[in-house]
């Protein structure tokens, strides 16, 4: 509760100044409590407001009286359908301007009283005027600062002035990117050593078996398979701070069209490639035990099933080329329900 701001009429001058009565806010309050024997009722702090009405009343008909005196005529020859006293009385009351007990007491043009509204803060455990906002006969509104504001914030700085709406996007969290980052490091640096391997042994009968040249083909098939794991988390905005999904940097959805399109193609060519060679060999194993030509060594050679494993890829990333083209990616976001 302390701090709290709260907006409301003012209904006494805070300043000690004596006005058209000759009294002060305090030397009036004081009569008034004397006269109605010190009861408290709800509606006392009004007593200010219909002292200057009585008071503006008053100065009102006689000023009145005085411009009806220089015309030739008197008030008390007042009429409810004599126009021209009417618009006397009128013009005269816009034109009164004095100090009363609750502040300065000025009309504007339509005859209505244009009140003081103050800003109040609850500190300490008290209602503390802060600032005083008046208007004058012209509208033209002037402020008063009587006390400084106090802030229950770090650095004393103001709150801010309504919700404050965090948008954040919904990705892998960080924790499961590092376990799956470390699993794929771990298959890619096991592809490297078969790889080596199959470098280093590749004359020897039981490798020279297995097409060690296809073996590296589906080795690095699956390198980059694992290296989509790296990417899924990369360029993916942590936090956006705002009120709208057009606070975020057109940048942030460039990076994030190629990156997606990045992971589509490392995808679609280490499946081509491992899928592919593995397919080839089993492809080549089926024509040997299957064939009936006697001199079975040099019936599939690998390049040409090197050559089938290029059109899979070539089919693939063609496919994935005419999809950007046709019908290209874009980022919407759609935003979730808030959450406190």
């Amino acid at each position: 509760m302390d701090g709290y701001l709260a907006t409301g009429a003012v209904y006494i001058n805070e300043k000690s100044e004596r006005g058209v009565a000759g009294l002060t806010s305090d030397e009036y309050q004081a009569v008034f409590d004397k006269h109605i024997n010190y009861t408290r009722k709800a509606g006392n702090r009004f007593s200010h407001w219909a002292f200057d009405c009585l008071w503006a009343v008053a100065l009102c008909l006689n000023n009145t009286s005085r411009q009806l005196q220089a015309q030739g005529g008197k008030l008390e020859d007042f009429q409810y359908d004599n126009e021209e006293y009417t618009h006397t009385m009128f013009d005269t009351m816009t034109a009164t301007n004095f100090l009363g007990t609750k502040g300065q007491v000025v009309f504007d043009e339509d005859g209505s009283a244009l009140s003081r509204q103050r800003v109040a803060q609850f500190q300490n455990g008290k209602v503390v005027t802060v600032a005083i906002f008046e208007q004058n006969e012209d509208h033209a509104t002037t402020r008063k600062f009587l006390d400084p504001f106090v802030w229950k914030t770090p650095e004393s700085r103001p709150p801010r002035d309504g919700v404050q709406v965090i948008r954040v996007s919904e990705h892998v969290t960080k924790e499961v990117y590092i376990v799956m980052s470390l699993l794929a490091s771990c298959g890619i640096l096991l592809s490297l050593v078969f790889m080596a391997c199959n470098i280093a042994y590749r004359n020897l009968p039981a490798f020279k078996l297995s097409s060690p040249l296809l073996n590296n083909i589906i080795l690095l098939g699956c390198i980059l398979g694992y290296g989509v794991a790296f990417v899924e988390h990369a360029g993916a905005p942590t936090q956006m701070s705002g009120h709208g999904a057009d606070d975020v940097d057109d940048t942030d959805d460039h990076a994030l069209l190629i990156l997606c399109s990045a992971k589509n193609f490392c995808l679609a060519s280490a499946f081509s490639l491992a899928f592919g060679a593995l397919f080839a060999k089993t492809w080549r194993v089926h024509v040997i035990f299957t064939s009936m030509v006697t001199n079975k060594k040099n019936l599939i050679k690998d390049r040409q099933l090197i050559l089938m494993v290029v059109v899979l890829v070539f089919i693939n990333v063609a496919i994935l080329v005419i999809w950007e083209v046709v019908d290209p990616r874009y980022v919407r976001r759609l935003l979730l329900s808030p959450q406190e």
